[in-house]
């Protein structure tokens, strides 16, 4: 019997109400399977509220196109990169937000405490609690969602009295819309430069990010208005 993305959902719920100890378990096989595709993508949060994982949907799924499935597939390389420098390994939770590039390439956003050395991960990356003690200002706006200081780790060029809203938008703007410079292209390297970056003080900016798993090592202005 076919359902559709309602009975779908409705029928998910009811098994995961008898069966909580095995909701986990079935979220992974639901995604594996392809069957969480059954749900339109403006229906898909359904699915994925139904167990328990609204948030992480709405976070990762971006109006860039993003897709669930496909960041899962990037936490995977992720996780196997990073095996020995992980605590346990990385989950949906822990991805800050997700994007597509310009050619369509997946591009991730960590924020995590799983590192096993979070002096070197503060220093070096990946992610984004690496970008705002490194590269944020001390003292210039609101942080209170992570755990990190701004500007704790000293060096590096700073986003200016930015917030981390922010500073989330402008690293969103980056991953969206920049490219590979060239002639010599550096497939770690993406730089946007834009009039679009002056309301933020600034007039370019790098990111770096592993173009195999995806994930942004770090992000920072390289000129400024």
């Amino acid at each position: 019997m076919l359902l559709n993305s309602r009975g779908l959902c409705d029928t998910t719920k009811k098994w995961i109400q008898y069966n909580p100890d095995k909701a986990d378990d079935a979220y992974r096989a639901f995604i594996s399977s392809g069957l969480s595709k059954a749900f339109p993508e403006n229906k898909a949060y359904e699915f994925h509220k139904a167990f328990g994982k609204g948030d992480d949907y709405k976070r990762v799924v971006t109006d860039g196109g993003s897709s669930y499935e496909k960041v899962s597939g990037n936490l995977k390389k992720i996780n196997k990169i990073n095996e020995d420098k992980l605590k346990k390994p990385l989950t949906i939770s822990d991805v800050e937000e997700a994007y597509v590039g310009t050619k369509g390439t997946q591009i991730v956003l960590l924020n995590t405490g799983k590192f096993k050395d979070t002096t070197k991960h503060l220093e070096t990356g990946p992610g984004y609690r690496h970008i705002v003690a490194k590269h944020a200002e001390s003292g210039a706006g609101s942080f209170d969602e992570i755990p990190t200081t701004p500007g704790e780790v000293s060096g590096g060029t700073k986003f200016r009295d930015m917030n981390s809203e922010e500073i989330k938008k402008v690293i969103k703007i980056t991953a969206q819309k920049g490219s590979v410079p060239k002639p010599k292209e550096d497939p770690y390297k993406i730089i946007y430069e834009s009039e679009e970056l002056e309301k933020y003080g600034i007039d370019r900016v790098r990111l770096i990010r592993d173009p195999d798993s995806g994930v942004i090592i770090t992000a920072f202005p390289e000129s400024f208005v």
